[in-house]
């Protein structure tokens, strides 16, 4: 307290006080204005165009557009805010989402199960249990397509002896998921027999 005193009762020293406190003021003033500037420019963040249901799948609120891009101030954006619909690869609504709510990142999980984050609400999923014998298990993986096909024997009317008959069931059949090329329930060519 005396050395202010002492600083303030010369012409100098009150000079200098009064430079030193102009400084501090324009610095916090230039602070203070860097920060309301930065609140007040805006945040893209996805927000929900119609209701999602629980469960819904991100994959296909990514792929369909079932969100639109809108700009928030800074201030206005929520924690966790998605900004990339790429976040919602592999994820399912936790809960219900209402239409024109910011989409974050809380209202999101990773599904028990990776298949569910690819079905919506029209796609079924089936699991078809083939063995090296019946298909080609080992060759495909998950994201390929294939045809279904089934084959049985067809008695004709006049009593002849039965014919076989392949049909196609279903084309361009996404697979979900495939076991593993090794270990339980992998396709493994059959074993070449020697010529003796």
């Amino acid at each position: 307290m005396n050395l202010m005193r002492r600083v303030l009762s010369t012409r100098e020293g009150t000079i200098a006080f009064a430079v030193l406190a102009a400084v501090v003021l324009m610095a916090f003033t230039r602070g203070y204005k860097h920060s309301v500037e930065r609140n007040g420019e805006e945040v893209t963040a996805l927000v929900a165009k119609d209701a999602l249901p629980k469960g819904g799948p991100g994959d296909v609120i990514a792929e369909k557009g079932l969100f639109q891009t809108t700009g928030f101030a800074r201030d206005q954006v929520k924690d966790g805010a998605i900004t990339d619909p790429a976040t919602l690869r592999g994820m399912v609504a936790a809960h219900p989402i209402v239409r024109g709510q910011q989409i974050t990142i809380g209202d999101f999980v990773k599904p028990t199960d990776p298949v569910l984050s690819r079905l919506s609400d029209e796609r079924r999923a089936i699991t078809i249990p083939l063995d090296s014998a019946h298909g080609m298990i080992g060759r495909i993986h998950a994201g390929d397509h294939v045809d279904v096909l089934s084959g049985f024997q067809v008695q004709p009317a006049r009593a002849g002896r039965p014919r076989p008959v392949l049909r196609t069931l279903l084309q361009d059949v996404e697979v979900l998921d495939a076991p593993p090329a090794e270990g339980p329930g992998a396709w493994a060519p059959p074993p070449r027999r020697r010529r003796t």
